[in-house]
């Protein structure tokens, strides 16, 4: 069914969304008619309204429209009220759609927004944190290089964060997005992130090895996995060796030759 605002009033476009449970690619489609078509008051009213409808489909929709009702609104602290809402939406969907929300207000006015983002990462809500991660790793992947060094210096203050979806969070953002999108900036902050004492740091930096995105830099990953060898924790050892293997899976004879040389037998033998 094709979604047509100028027939189709909000109304009827809850029932559709209700009844029809459109994709995100969708949603998308519609959001951009809501924001075409319409005028400034009504697209604040759709964002009010959908934002509080008690099917997901609504409220992941309204993320959608979000980012250009801040541009139009007088008070932002009220559009912000509704996006940290939707953030800690108990749906997942809607959680990840505010996610895109937070990305799109950055990607707008990276500079005005830049600050206001080093504040809401100190939230208490984890889930807004997590979407936070998320936002930031999506605005890595235009790989332009004035942004490298503020986005990872952003990421950078959750290293040490309790909450373990925080912490998946930013193992994805730095080992699949800002090793593919940032490399040698990257690698830089990991060989910096090593001194740093504290086990949790060592397993982030650890973990984030573990994907595909490091195998093509074998010989960086593996200076870190031998300074990251000495750490005693636990799990920053099943982090090391787990990332030991990944990085196996390409070059399985540099790896355990490398391997070899270390003071740190359980690594050794593990190979």
């Amino acid at each position: 069914m094709e979604v047509r605002l100028d027939v189709m009033d909000l109304e009827n476009l809850i029932k559709y969304l209700s009844v029809e449970k459109p994709n995100l690619a969708t949603q998308r489609k519609i959001a951009k008619q809501i924001i075409e078509k319409l005028d400034s008051k009504t697209i604040v009213y759709y964002l009010k309204v959908l934002s509080q409808n008690e099917n997901w489909a609504c409220r992941s929709l309204s993320c959608y429209i979000l980012p250009s009702c801040y541009q139009i609104i007088e008070n932002r602290k009220e559009v912000e009220k509704i996006l940290f809402k939707l953030a800690d939406d108990k749906d997942w969907r809607v959680r990840e759609s505010a996610a895109w929300s937070f990305y799109k207000l950055l990607l707008g006015n990276f500079e005005v927004m830049y600050p206001l983002f080093i504040d809401w990462g100190k939230y208490g809500n984890a889930n807004i944190r997590r979407a936070l991660i998320i936002a930031v790793m999506k605005m890595a992947k235009h790989r332009r290089e004035e942004y490298a060094e503020p986005l990872l210096n952003f990421i950078e203050q959750f290293l040490t964060d309790q909450d373990k979806y925080v912490q998946k969070a930013l193992i994805f953002a730095i080992g699949d997005g800002f090793l593919r999108y940032y490399p040698s900036h990257t690698y830089m902050y990991l060989n910096f992130w090593v001194k740093n004492k504290e086990p949790q740091v060592h397993w982030i930096v650890a973990m984030s090895l573990c994907m595909a995105e490091a195998r093509k830099h074998v010989e960086e990953c593996l200076k870190i996995l031998k300074e990251l060898s000495f750490d005693s924790a636990r799990r920053v050892q099943n982090a090391v060796i787990k990332s030991l293997l990944n990085l196996a899976k390409n070059d399985p004879e540099r790896v355990l030759k490398e391997s070899q040389t270390w003071k740190t037998i359980r690594i050794k033998n593990i190979l």
